[in-house]
């Protein structure tokens, strides 16, 4: 097949009897080593095992229609609602008379939105850090991260939740600008080639690739690595991919080599695959290897 390539096979007797152990846990681990300063925060405090209902009654309480408990809980409750399609719910959560900036309706679409930069329909995870008083209630910052395979985005927001007697509910909720590069600027080489091969072989999205390639672009384009990709899950049948860096980033003037390599993992193959992706300023200026990958469409 080439140089620059690890290949493992897997032969696994098949028993149909045997005990199913179900999916394994996914990796976040390897996830961050991918996408450098991407990071994930699970809450899981938002979230109790339903209770009972007094008197021993075995029917259970959805906790999805309990109070809020605190300021926490009723932020992380109103953009949890809203990101999951659960308007109502959401609606529920907002106090009387209250028209936040960012309504239930503003947060189904936002997750349709990453849903089409992402090429999957995402799960969505809460992040709140402790709420700080205002003379307007508890504002709580949070972030609501998309999560599709092994790519996600981020938005932040900013949730004010009023107290009285014990109720909690939502006044307000801010989404904050995303800080934007200056014109010409220089991100982090390394997060822009992730992104650049991530829409390749995570998101599988062709024109999302095309978008982070410089106006000067020399190498392997890539459509040429979606069809090899297709060629070899024909062989090998249905592939996940993880990517990592191999080694540290290279500078000379005006650009910046970033090597890198994807692991290709099926049922009946691993393999991983070489490449150098090349950053100047903003986007990929060049992309090279990967010869073995490519060797699979010959």
């Amino acid at each position: 097949m080439g140089e620059g390539t690890k290949r493992r096979f897997r032969f696994q007797p098949v028993d149909d009897d045997g005990p199913d152990f179900g999916d394994p846990p996914r990796n976040w681990g390897r996830v961050v080593s991918m996408a450098g300063v991407w990071t994930v925060v699970l809450l899981g405090g938002a979230w109790i095992a339903p209770g009972f209902a007094s008197g021993g009654s075995s029917a259970a309480t959805d906790v999805r229609d309990q109070p809020a408990t605190d300021e926490i809980n009723a932020a992380s409750r109103y953009l949890r609602f809203g990101s999951d399609d659960d308007v109502d719910r959401a609606e529920q959560v907002l106090c009387d008379g209250a028209s936040p900036g960012v309504k239930p309706a503003d947060l189904v679409e936002l997750r349709a939105f990453y849903e089409e930069e992402l090429g999957s329909y995402p799960e969505t995870e809460v992040k709140t850090e402790l709420p700080e008083m205002t003379a307007q209630g508890a504002e709580v910052d949070a972030t609501i991260s998309y999560i599709a395979g092994n790519s996600f985005r981020e938005e932040s927001f900013s949730v004010t939740v009023k107290e009285s007697d014990g109720d909690f509910c939502v006044t307000q909720a801010v989404r904050h600008e995303q800080e934007q590069d200056e014109p010409g600027s220089a991100g982090d080489p390394q997060e822009l080639a992730a992104r650049y091969l991530s829409a390749v072989f995570v998101a599988r999205n062709i024109e999302a690739a095309a978008g982070h390639q410089c106006r000067e672009y020399e190498g392997v384009e890539p459509r040429e690595l979606s069809d090899a990709l297709s060629d070899w899950e024909v062989l090998f049948g249905e592939a996940s991919a993880i990517q990592s860096f191999d080694g540290d980033p290279v500078t000379s003037t005006g650009s910046t080599v970033v090597p890198m390599s994807v692991e290709l993992s099926s049922g009946r193959a691993v393999e991983t695959f070489s490449f150098e992706v090349t950053v100047e300023g903003d986007c990929a200026a060049a992309l090279s290897g990967g010869e073995a990958l490519l060797e699979t469409s010959d």
